[in-house]
């Protein structure tokens, strides 16, 4: 068994400058694969044409046959010739079992042919008949295991027959067919028994077989388009389409899936997720980064009136709404910790998608309407309203015991030292420092479903404007339901005839103008922390959006 593979970059160059593409396909594979003999087959139908669309075959031609030595020189001159006296080709793929009904013919040919047409969507694929010997036979076929590769992996085909008759022209031990796009298949046999030794249920050179077969599948992609040039006029055009209109769909649905993994991975950031850069990042002191910590009340005696299962369904539907909207407002889940969240909103962390590093008064403003919408949703979810929770479990459980669900939340601003902390195994990317704690301090000394603000976090809302050059927050604004739209309609105006509005002016608009939004607290302590003064800034319920809530 030979140990090297071959270059492929050299099988490209020699299938397309060479003028007959098949013979170079043909020699490629029995040299790959250590084979005895190989053949090509077309599909076509009555009119016996190369390249006609593969679903209006009903057979399969003998096209190209070559082997080693005198024998395979003998094959290349007079095995079509055979082939066709001894009435082996044209192989039927379909056959009247009954006058009126069709059905599909026996033979790994004729499967091959039928069933694996799917190239644009699948990929190539490959059968595998280990060992001829054996078989039970039924008719003019034989009973065999067969296997087919897809590229990944190798799996068991059931019901498939193989032809005796062709079995015992050629003498064949065993052989690999394999489906050429738009043309037919190839079909290898007699290869090297090593890579197809069998023990245990699995191949004894599992490794290399899958190398080789790769490699096979590689030179056929290459040669079917290669063979194209063989192909004019009208059959050529329909060719050629077939494969564009399939690249054309690829690339649309690529663009999807790209789509789709690049809001995955904002996702994954904003919910702890780190790149590898960030893990081994040097640690940096971060100046205008805004950190906030979210707590369930009470969890001790909660936990007691519930069994562990429903405890953790109440605790883990908070904790994805949390997640959720940590991406929606360009924030970061730093941890869970118990029933506790910490979030972050630090440029360390800012999305690569963003064109601007933003201001900490646009951050604080974003954490803001962070937390307010996670009180909303919170709000609704114990409602029975969410539609995380269609079936209104979370009411159904408050109320059977006749239980609250609040939160405390807490918010600073200000310098702290971001970076990896871990051990060797296990790393995160994690905010360290006076603010973390405050923050941490401030939601300990909060009040039920409240925010609890520092004066530093309190005086940058109050100085912070929206414009379209705080892009985030501009972009939020952006997505109002119809009911916010009519609800901030006066304040939507006002930013588009001036420019700017003050974000504190927009955050009461929702509010009942009767209604204090900001309450100033006095004397605030919790263990070692202490403030003289601290604000408490409550949330909107009046927003009828139940989609993405703003919070304001």
């Amino acid at each position: 068994m030979k140990t090297t593979l071959p270059n492929m970059d050299k099988f490209e160059r020699a299938v397309f400058e060479k003028r007959d593409s098949f013979s170079t396909l043909i020699d490629f594979s029995i040299n790959l694969m250590g084979a005895k003999q190989a053949g090509l087959l077309y599909g076509t139908n009555h009119s016996n044409e190369l390249f006609i669309s593969p679903d209006q075959w009903d057979r399969g031609v003998i096209h190209r046959f070559k082997g080693r030595g005198i024998t395979g020189v003998y094959l290349k001159l007079f095995g079509k010739a055979i082939i066709r006296f001894k009435g082996l080709s044209p192989v039927a793929l379909y056959k009247q079992e009954t006058p009126g009904i069709i059905v599909n013919n026996d033979g790994i040919i004729a499967y091959l042919l039928r069933n694996y047409r799917d190239f644009y969507d699948n990929g190539v694929k490959i059968v595998i008949v280990r060992e001829i010997s054996g078989g039970i036979r039924d008719g003019d076929f034989l009973n065999l295991p067969v296997l087919s590769y897809d590229g990944k992996g190798f799996n068991s085909l059931f019901d498939l027959k193989v032809n005796s008759a062709i079995t015992t022209q050629f003498i064949v031990k065993n052989f690999i067919g394999a489906y050429v796009p738009d043309y037919g298949a190839l079909m290898v046999d007699t290869v090297d028994p090593l890579l197809l030794q069998w023990e245990s249920g699995e191949f004894i050179h599992d490794l290399e077989l899958k190398c080789r077969l790769d490699c096979l599948i590689q030179a056929i992609e290459i040669a079917s388009l290669a063979c194209l040039r063989h192909v004019n006029g009208q059959r050529a055009v329909e060719a050629l389409w077939r494969k564009e209109k399939a690249l054309r769909t690829l690339a649309v649905e690529l663009k999807k899936k790209q789509a789709d993994i690049e809001r995955q991975k904002n996702y994954l950031m904003a919910v702890g997720a780190v790149t590898e850069a960030m893990v081994n990042m040097e640690p940096v002191r971060i100046d205008d980064g805004v950190y906030a910590f979210v707590d369930m009340v009470g969890s001790t005696r909660i936990r007691d009136f519930y069994s562990a299962r429903d405890f953790f369904f109440m605790t883990n539907q908070f904790r994805e709404i949390a997640a959720n909207l940590t991406a929606c407002f360009a924030c970061r889940l730093d941890n869970f910790i118990g029933d506790a969240v910490c979030l972050q909103s630090a440029s360390v962390f800012d999305s690569e998608q963003l064109d601007y590093t933003p201001t900490i008064h646009e951050r604080a403003v974003l954490m803001t309407l962070l937390l307010a919408s996670f009180f909303r949703e919170l709000d609704l979810l114990v409602q029975g309203l969410h539609p995380m929770d269609p079936h209104q479990r979370v009411q159904k459980l408050l109320r059977q015991k006749k239980r609250c669900l609040e939160f405390r939340s807490g918010v600073e601003a200000g310098p702290a030292t971001i970076g990896p902390i871990g051990s060797m195994k296990r790393r995160m990317v994690t905010a360290i420092g006076v603010a973390v704690d405050r923050a941490a301090r401030l939601e300990a000394s909060g009040l039920p479903n409240k925010i609890h603000l520092s004066p530093t976090v309190m005086r940058l809302l109050n100085e912070a404007t929206i414009s379209p050059s705080t892009k985030l927050v501009y972009s939020i604004m952006g997505g109002f339901s119809p009911e916010l739209d009519r609800m901030y309609e006066r304040e939507k105006t006002l930013l588009e005839t001036a420019g700017s509005i003050g974000f504190m002016d927009l955050y009461r608009a929702g509010f009942p103008p009767s209604q204090p939004i900001v309450t100033e607290r006095s004397h605030v302590q919790y263990k070692e922390f202490s403030s003289e003064r601290t604000y408490i800034l409550d949330w909107n319920k009046r927003s009828l959006s139940q989609n993405i809530c703003l919070g304001i």
